[in-house]
């Protein structure tokens, strides 16, 4: 089946989120974002990969999308593939470490956002001294307050600190808050025992 209107490709995310697609339907979302199709029908695609699982032999796509797309949508759908379906971060570890750390285009800060909870996610399970690296940086070098604190939060989730990522505010997270420090200096005693012959 080769989906040829945004219409079709939506019964194609329609039937994968019921997980009723066949693999043919998943090649077809797969074919629709490699050949460069409009950007909504491509935006469209992605979430049918997200639907349908672990399509593991499609990971070179999103891998490619994630290091040439410059569509925040895109590259947010590509980051929850790999981060919460599939699991893949560490095959995608250059592309996240580099939105983690910013791209100039990014003018929302979404991109970035999605790029640390990968990261997040990532890291509660295994290790990597560039992303947990790269959070630190982010923390140490935020230039806004919501920056420190969503950095803070990711450490936080990455070390088990909190079973949510986006947990409730009782009590506020505070940058300078004992809690926060303690976070942090978690965070560094585990780059240096992860990292130490990095």
């Amino acid at each position: 089946m080769s989906p040829s209107t945004a219409e079709e490709m939506e019964e194609l995310a329609l039937r994968a989120r019921r997980g009723r697609l066949d693999a043919a339907g998943v090649d077809a979302a797969a074919a629709a974002i490699a050949s460069g199709t409009d950007p909504q029908t491509r935006r469209t695609a992605l979430r049918v990969l997200y639907y349908a699982g672990s399509a593991a032999a499609h990971l070179p796509l999103v891998r490619r999308t994630l290091r040439e797309s410059r569509d925040p949508d895109e590259l947010i759908h590509c980051l929850r593939i790999v981060g919460r379906r599939w699991h893949a971060v560490a095959a995608c570890e250059a592309e996240v470490d580099r939105l983690v750390r910013g791209v100039p285009w990014d003018e929302t800060g979404d991109v970035r956002v999605s790029a640390c909870s990968a990261a997040a996610e990532h890291l509660r399970g295994a290790a990597s001294c560039t992303l947990l690296t790269a959070l630190l940086d982010l923390h140490d070098a935020a230039a806004s307050e919501d920056e420190r604190l969503w950095a803070l939060r990711c450490l936080a989730y990455a070390d088990r600190a909190t079973d949510e990522l986006y947990p409730p505010e009782r009590p506020p997270l505070e940058a300078d808050a004992p809690f926060a420090r303690s976070v942090v200096a978690d965070a560094r005693d585990r780059l240096r025992r992860d990292c130490a012959d990095a």
